[in-house]
């Protein structure tokens, strides 16, 4: 959904001509006083993201390799030039960021590589284009590596602020340790996490079920964390019906509806 609706926001912007503003123009949702980090945000898709969140009121932090093709002329945007890839830079940045703007509240992991190659060069005639080690190190790292790093160090931030919610997906999904006997499943996690923090636990997959499609219980999560949220529940249905496939409208907007009364 998200990416389907960026797309069509960059190719707006691109058309407009504009650069650094909103794409949209309008601010859609009232983003004032939060704080988003948009990894990958100078170019693309995240240039886009990044003018939309401007455009919105939100103050906004660029971690990316190149600097922004705009000249950055307001206090509530910052770059730094960032390998996501390297735990500790990204553990500096991130405090960068709560330094200057005292908090953090989103994070868009928007930063992607690809290198097209080939397994096996068959006919031995293009031994170029075959997928290199490096070629593979690089995508892992950056696809990979670097979500986990900017998400773990974004997220240790984020638990200290006990006015937040952690929303949980009550669903027990068994690593291969368990699986194979070599550990224990833990017990009791929710009410572990409810003793220090403000849990909201839901059964996502079932209610998804309960509409007789298991694949829209993301949407139902969507709804679950829109009733948190100070925005309009109208907006939500709106982007719902403008991002979504036609065939599949209603069955996401009676999925978001089903996880906005959960709560």
């Amino acid at each position: 959904m998200q990416i389907r609706y960026y797309n069509k926001l960059w190719k707006q912007r691109n058309a407009r001509g504009r650069k650094g503003e909103a794409a949209l123009g309008d601010k859609w949702i009232d983003l004032s006083g939060k704080t988003v980090i948009v990894t990958g945000g100078s170019m693309g898709i995240g240039e886009a993201i990044t003018a939309d969140l401007r455009g919105c009121g939100a103050r906004v932090a660029i971690f990316d390799m190149a600097p922004p093709k705009y000249e950055i002329k307001d206090t509530d945007t910052m770059f730094i030039k960032l390998d996501i890839r390297n735990k500790g830079d990204v553990e500096d940045a991130v405090r960068q960021v709560r330094e200057r703007f005292g908090c953090i509240d989103a994070l868009v992991n928007n930063a992607g590589v690809t290198r097209p190659r080939i397994l096996v060069d068959y006919y031995k005639q293009r031994p170029q284009y075959e997928l290199s080690e490096e070629d593979f190190d690089f995508m892992v790292g950056v696809n990979q590596k670097g979500t986990f790093t900017v998400t773990q160090a974004v997220t240790r931030v984020m638990f200290e602020k006990k006015d937040g919610v952690i929303i949980i997906n009550d669903q027990r999904i068994d690593p291969i340790t368990v699986v194979t006997g070599a550990a224990q499943y833990p017990e009791n996690i929710i009410e572990t996490l409810k003793k220090e923090h403000n849990v909201v636990a839901v059964d996502a997959m079932a209610e998804a079920k309960k509409l007789g499609n298991a694949k829209i219980f993301n949407t139902i999560i969507i709804g679950v964390a829109a009733k948190r949220m100070d925005f309009d529940k109208k907006q939500w249905l709106e982007v719902i019906e403008n991002t979504v496939p036609p065939k599949t409208i209603e069955l996401n907007k009676a999925a978001f509806e089903a996880g906005y009364a959960l709560v």
